[in-house]
């Protein structure tokens, strides 16, 4: 399972490539945190997340509620640092490796509340704009 928002903000860093950067664009570390942030209240249900991971293409973070994983990627979809409001892909997605999908299935009630309150938090963001994808294709 996996889901995705395509949205626009200036809210997050997306300027300053710093050193300990893999490549230009391994921006959001500053979006992952403030997600966790956010989303606080999730540890009630039992999700646990992890500090966030450098990626190629921007930041991720680890999420766990018993035996059940999940990703959530901050994709920083522009081709190095720029002045004008950022274009990003979020990603939630299953975490399962080989042997879960072969065995066992994740709680889909659980991705369901993950998914849910991450794309309610960002929706509700006034410094966020969200597209749909066919906007998103669109945009310059």
């Amino acid at each position: 399972m996996d889901d995705q928002l395509y949205l626009k903000t200036g809210k997050f860093e997306h300027q300053n490539v710093q050193e300990n950067f893999i490549n230009q664009v391994s921006f959001g570390e500053d979006f992952a945190d403030w997600l966790i942030s956010e989303t606080s209240s999730l540890s009630d249900e039992g999700f646990v997340f992890s500090d966030p991971v450098m990626e190629d293409y921007g930041h991720g973070l680890n999420v766990e509620n018993g035996k059940d994983r999940f990703w959530i990627a901050f994709s920083f979809a522009e081709e190095g640092p720029t002045s004008k409001p950022a274009h990003w892909v979020i990603t939630v997605a299953t975490n399962d490796g080989v042997f879960k999908k072969l065995f066992s299935k994740v709680d889909e009630m659980k991705y369901q509340v993950l998914r849910n309150k991450v794309w309610s938090i960002i929706r509700h963001c006034p410094d966020i704009q969200v597209f749909t994808e066919e906007e998103w294709v669109n945009l310059e």
